[in-house]
Parts: C-alpha cells; sequence; structure tokens
C-alpha cells in the first residue's frame, strides 16, 4: 500500500454523497476508461500539457520545462497499477521536479504527486505558484459545469453539509479553500465536478491548508487550479519537498456512479487491511470539545466522561482522543 494517509482519509469523506453502493459501480465502461486515457496522455505530451503548474524564478512551468532534461521511466506494478516517473532537470540552477503518477487499470482512476529536489550546488531562484493540479475539462456541447462539494467541520451542527454549485460563463470564477492550516477545517478536499451525464471526482491529499480555484473559461471547458493556498519559498543544496496528491476518478451516467465508482476504488485500493479483511466498523470517544480541546482536562473530568459512555451502554472501541501536544 502506497501513500495512503491522505487518501485514506478521504474515505471518510465519500459518506458525504450517500447512495447504494452498487455491485458494478467497480467496472469501469469504455467510455469512462477514455476519459481517463486522455488525461494520462498528457503526462506524455509535451511539457505544456502537463496536469500541474508552477513558477521558478516568475517564470511559468509552461514555459520553462520544455529547456529542461527530461528523464521518462514507466513500470508496470501489477496487473492493476502502471507507474510513471518524469523527472525534470533546469540545467542552470539544478532544480528537479519529479512527478510520480499511478494509473489504475481497474478503475478510470489517476493520481499523483509533484516532488521538487535541489540537486545544484546554490540555493534555487524563488518556487512558487505550485499547483498540483492545473487542468481543463472540457464538453462536447455548450452548458453549465456542477460542482458538489461540502463544508468541513468545526464543530457545527451543520459540519459535512453538502453543497452544489453551479458554474457558467455568467458566473466563470469560484473558490474552494480550507482555513486554520487544516485540510476539513471549513471545506473537504474532495469534490464531484459534472458536465452533462459525465464527470470527474477529484481528491487533494494534503494534511494543512489548500486552494482549488474553478474558472469556466468558455461555454465548453472550464479549468480547475488546485494545492497548497501560498507557496513562494526556495531550497537549498540537497533540500526536497513535495507537493499535494492528486486523485482522480472519472465517471459516465448519473451522479451516484460517479460517488459509487469513487467509493468502490478508495475500498478496493486504499483501505488499509487487518490480516487481509477490510477493518471493523469503530466507535471512538473523544471528549476533546467538552474541555476546550483538551486544555481544562483533568483525571476526574475524564473519569467522568468514561463512566457515561458506560452508563449510557455506548460499545467504545477506543477512548482517550485528545489533540496531539495538549
Amino acid at each position: 500500500m502506497k501513500a495512503i494517509t491522505m487518501k485514506t482519509f478521504c474515505i471518510v469523506l465519500t459518506l458525504l454523497f450517500i447512495s447504494p453502493l452498487s455491485a458494478t459501480a467497480a467496472h469501469a465502461t469504455s467510455a469512462e476508461e477514455a476519459m481517463c486515457d486522455q488525461l494520462w496522455s498528457t503526462f506524455n505530451g509535451d511539457a505544456t500539457r502537463l496536469p500541474f503548474s508552477f513558477t521558478l524564478g516568475g517564470k511559468p512551468s509552461t514555459e520553462i520545462l520544455s529547456t529542461w532534461k527530461l528523464k521518462r521511466s514507466e513500470r508496470k506494478l501489477d496487473d492493476q497499477w502502471t507507474e510513471l516517473t518524469l523527472i525534470f532537470t533546469d540545467p542552470n540552477s539544478g532544480l528537479s521536479v519529479r512527478y510520480v503518477a499511478v494509473r489504475y487499470r481497474d478503475f478510470p482512476a489517476i493520481e499523483w504527486t509533484p516532488y521538487f529536489k535541489n540537486t545544484g550546488s546554490t540555493a534555487t531562484p524563488i518556487i512558487a505558484d505550485i499547483r498540483a493540479l492545473d487542468a481543463k475539462f472540457e464538453r462536447a456541447a455548450p452548458g453549465e459545469f456542477t460542482l458538489d462539494h461540502s463544508k468541513g467541520s468545526l464543530a457545527e451542527a451543520s459540519s459535512y453539509e453538502p453543497r452544489r454549485t453551479v458554474l457558467s460563463t455568467k458566473d466563470r470564477k469560484f473558490q474552494l479553500a480550507t482555513s486554520g492550516g487544516r485540510p476539513s477545517n471549513s471545506t473537504m478536499p474532495y469534490w464531484k465536478l459534472a458536465w452533462g451525464e459525465q464527470g470527474v471526482v477529484t481528491a487533494i491529499g494534503w494534511p494543512g491548508q489548500w486552494a482549488a480555484d474553478f474558472e469556466v473559461v468558455s461555454d465548453k471547458a472550464i479549468r480547475v487550479r488546485a494545492g497548497q493556498e501560498l507557496t513562494h519559498f526556495k531550497l537549498e543544496p540537497g533540500e526536497e519537498v513535495r507537493a499535494p496528491l492528486v486523485a482522480l476518478v472519472f465517471w459516465q451516467g448519473d451522479r451516484f456512479r460517479g460517488h459509487n465508482l469513487w467509493r468502490a476504488w478508495m475500498l478496493a485500493h486504499n483501505l488499509p487491511r487487518v490480516n487481509g479483511a477490510l477493518p471493523p466498523t469503530q466507535l471512538v470517544a473523544c471528549s476533546s470539545h467538552q474541555f476546550n480541546e483538551m486544555l481544562n482536562a483533568n483525571e476526574q473530568n475524564q473519569k467522568h466522561m468514561i463512566d457515561r459512555y458506560v452508563a449510557e451502554r455506548l460499545p467504545i472501541c477506543y477512548c482517550g482522543w485528545m489533540p496531539a501536544g495538549m
């Protein structure tokens, strides 16, 4: 299992879209495979079509990557996974930009993660505006784009509330962003973009501040740019950082098929197994908010909470979930 921390978290997010898990949802159609392959092909095209972007010294990656040294390698991890690695190296600064992408063959799914490393002997120019996802999605006929997204959690009654935003040439721009430096604090890093009876489910795997911008560029196309909300830094020699993981699942049909394909993919490839089996449902006790994020927690009030769980016959699996460092 690889790079599952944030993707496993997204399993919880799938509960935002409640629908029966169809037995046929796990089988991708040829049309869905074609949508997926179209994006996958951009990794093998010219640098101006890659589905991610950044700037180096104020210059956009779409202009400079074509002049860098490129090393491309591909390997078949198993019958379901094909991994593609692209390494661009700037001959002047020594900055190496590595993209590791995975194409799933049993689902119309793709994921990738960008990495930045200074292989030179001096500090790099300023690296900024990193967008782990920067792609354009097009529809055959003019029309609107529908964005299903969700409120995050601020410990309110409306937490995880599903929302829908319609985007068109009239309302061209829209942004999703979290707050407080936490990935699901006010907005979930997960959405479904639809046009007609097709679309793509997307997740941004990042444990901190992130933002996603949606811009309708024509009556048939929308551009989506997502990643860390703000990036503006340089790398000293030998330093390496990574950007958010991006995961996409394409779908065609009614909106619930998109939900079910995503959930089936998460269960098949990302949910950790316990002795080869899916883990059971767990009920976890948390008294953090009752005691000001545990700042006012003490032995007496925590024992009181435990006694109440027992009195109410709540079959909790774990107790003592507290914010680290409090």
